[in-house]
């Protein structure tokens, strides 16, 4: 099924991201906490990286769940803690690991 990510910066670490799959279409509010960012080693003024982290983060999010079972509010930290591979996955995803 086609997906469509798109990521819209809201504030300082937090993003807008509207997932489409097939017919439907989530809103969400993601949050990048600063820990993550020190954990992947990745530039917390780099909005352009941050934004890719975000797409990649819910990406992987898809690859587990349906659009409409990912919460509205979505904080990266807990998806770290919820999922054992992610960080590992994140750097792949971004061509860092």
């Amino acid at each position: 099924m086609a997906q469509k990510i798109d990521v819209r910066p809201m504030g300082p670490h937090e993003y807008a991201v509207t997932l489409t799959e097939g017919t439907d279409t989530t809103n969400h509010r993601v949050v990048v906490p600063d820990d993550l960012l020190d954990e992947l080693a990745l530039d917390p003024d780099d909005r352009e990286v941050e934004a890719d982290l975000v797409r990649e983060s819910m990406a992987y999010l898809l690859d587990r769940l349906a659009a409409d079972e990912i919460d509205h509010d979505v904080d990266l930290e807990e998806v770290a803690n919820d999922h054992a591979d992610y960080s590992g996955e994140l750097l792949s995803r971004l061509g860092l690991g």
